[in-house]
């Protein structure tokens, strides 16, 4: 029997955490959950997940922030960004997604990080071009 891929939720609204962690979780994730990006930091030095879904803007250490210490550090994790307030500069679209999200478009940008692990990087250098 093989241990599902464990998905890191990390948003500082506790509701968008919960609803995505209860779908993620519903679709045979293992989920684990953190309300910013240190405590996230924290988790992942115990527990290396197979992705990240983040919110673009939280207090203390924000998702572009804790994608670039990730990257410093030489962890190459797919991450997810989410925000309300339009892409971020610089990152792929297929590993952002717009809030308010449908949820099924959740699920596949989050199947797709993990099928094709360092593919954000390769898209982040082909939009970098």
């Amino acid at each position: 029997m093989t241990t599902p891929p464990t998905i890191l939720v990390v948003d500082d609204e506790p509701a968008i955490r919960a609803l995505v962690s209860d779908v993620l979780t519903s679709e045979g994730y293992r989920v684990r959950q953190a309300g910013d990006g240190e405590a996230a930091l924290r988790l992942i030095e115990q527990e290396r997940p197979a992705a990240i879904v983040a919110n673009v803007a939280m207090p203390r250490l924000d998702g572009v922030r804790l994608t670039a210490i990730l990257r410093e550090r030489g962890l190459v994790i797919p991450t997810i960004l989410m925000s309300a307030a339009g892409e971020p500069p610089g990152h792929a679209a297929f590993l952002f997604v717009s809030k308010p999200f449908e949820l099924d478009h959740l699920l596949a940008v989050v199947e797709r990080a993990i099928a094709t692990p360092g593919a954000d990087q390769a898209a982040r250098s082909a939009a970098d071009d």
